[in-house]
């Protein structure tokens, strides 16, 4: 059984669906990273400018000056303008994910889901040969050999994480919260709420609660199958058009509709776009599968590299589970685990200089330091809150005699609750970790619901 596995995902097929895939990708994303090109307010932030929260592990990336970032902006746009034409391709998908993932590295409070999974497709990118035709590349590479077939898991690799995306996303809306209706419904009444009757309110919200839930979990499974896949493109398409409606999220829909397809054979493929681009396709014609030749053992690295991606993506999102403790109150383990519009709260938070005893001597100005998104991370990404600990200390234990504690008033109000206390307030913060990044986050309150 192992061994049929290995052989299919070393099947020679026609890359048409992977290179269909990366002229859309790139088109999009171009677009997305134009858009930031344009936006001064947004450029500003990432710049020096501004206090940034890194990613543990990674504080060493420091950002650029205002005009660096608008230098790499223009590179990134320019450079997925390239990947859709297919060229310079090797050389642009590495610089690509080097410098986008730079991007995003700069500051945690601006996660985003669909951000890594930009980053991840770019990897893939990096280690298929999705420019094998309909490429500048191609054209100019007529004579290299065995470079119109590709080897079928470089399509599966892409399907395998769209795959991961749907149903993690479905995973994580076995919460209570959402299987009550409480996140929709909170989501709906602050944008919907003066528009909607109460009847019209519950209507939505139901439809869209277990609407989305069956969704997530069914479509990779509609996708796969040959027989279905025709059938889940039209709810598909519905599905990311609403989203986009309701959320405005971006590039993530269109991204997400696009890879649709990677889980078309280049048969199927090729006899859709035909109808639809007669000029372009009717000439090309898809070369049947071919068995791979050479023994499976030689393929060792690229199989254990495959192995190993392919568990870490389907364990590293329950992480949460072996913590104990609700995820979307202590947000522990809530970043890369496809927790997608799972959540929504509202947060107050107060930071105070004290003493030893707790006495407040100074209350901090969170606006001196950062914008309300990076004040909101805090509960997203909580140790966020504690590097906002050590920029204060850093800044006023010398206005202060003796040791200097921070201690902090958080409360949040979770998918429509009133506010409630969300960290310890008794705590001080500097000694609650060793390391920021090693930290238990035993100061985050159980929730008191």
């Amino acid at each position: 059984m192992l061994n049929k596995i290995l052989v299919s995902l070393f099947t020679k097929e026609s890359p048409i669906t992977l290179a269909t895939f990366r002229v859309l990708a790139g088109l999009t994303m171009s677009y997305s990273f134009l858009t930031k090109l344009l936006n001064t307010e947004l450029k500003r932030y990432f710049s020096s400018e501004f206090n940034h929260f890194p990613y543990c592990g990674f504080e060493w990336v420091q950002p650029l000056t205002y005009n660096g970032i608008n230098v790499l902006l223009a590179a990134i746009t320019l450079g997925f303008a390239f990947l859709a034409l297919g060229l310079f391709y090797r050389y642009v998908t590495w610089f690509l994910l080097v410098s986008v993932s730079y991007f995003y590295l700069l500051d945690s409070s601006v996660y985003n889901n669909h951000y890594y999974f930009i980053v991840l497709l770019l990897g893939f990118f990096c280690v298929t040969d999705a420019n094998a035709i309909w490429s500048i590349d191609s054209t100019r590479n007529r004579s290299r050999a065995g470079y119109t077939l590709i080897a079928k898991w470089q399509r599966l690799l892409f399907g395998f994480q769209v795959s991961v995306v749907y149903f993690y996303g479905g995973l994580a809306k076995l919460h209570l919260d959402w299987l009550t209706g409480r996140i929709t419904r909170a989501d709906l009444t602050t944008t919907y709420g003066q528009l909607l009757s109460e009847t019209q309110l519950e209507i939505l919200t139901q439809t869209f609660t277990w609407g989305g839930l069956v969704f997530d979990l069914a479509v990779p499974f509609l996708l796969i199958s040959r027989t279905t896949r025709r059938w889940a493109f039209v709810p598909i398409l519905l599905f990311h058009a609403i989203n986009e409606a309701r959320f405005e999220i971006g590039i993530f829909p269109m991204l997400m509709f696009s890879a649709t397809i990677l889980f078309f054979s280049p048969e199927e493929l090729r006899s859709y776009l035909s109808k639809l681009f007669k000029s372009i396709v009717a000439n090309y014609q898809v070369i049947t599968e071919q068995p791979n030749t050479r023994p499976i053992r030689e393929y060792t690295f690229v199989i254990l590299g495959l192995a190993l991606f392919c568990g870490f993506q389907l364990i590293f999102p329950l992480r949460h589970y072996f913590d104990g403790r609700d995820i979307l109150w202590s947000k522990v383990g809530y970043t890369f685990s496809w927790h997608m519009k799972m959540s929504h709260e509202v947060t107050e938070s107060h930071f105070y200089i004290t003493n030893k005893g707790g006495v407040i001597q100074h209350e901090i100005s969170k606006e001196d330091y950062m914008g309300p998104r990076q004040a909101h991370s805090m509960h997203v990404y909580p140790v966020n809150t504690l590097r906002f600990a050590s920029w204060i200390e850093k800044d006023l234990k010398e206005l202060y005699i003796g040791d200097v504690e921070v201690r902090t008033d958080f409360r949040v109000g979770l998918n429509g609750r009133p506010g409630q206390q969300w960290a310890d307030s008794t705590v001080n913060l500097l000694n609650e970790c060793h390391s920021i990044c090693n930290c238990q986050q035993d100061w985050i309150l159980k929730k008191p619901f």
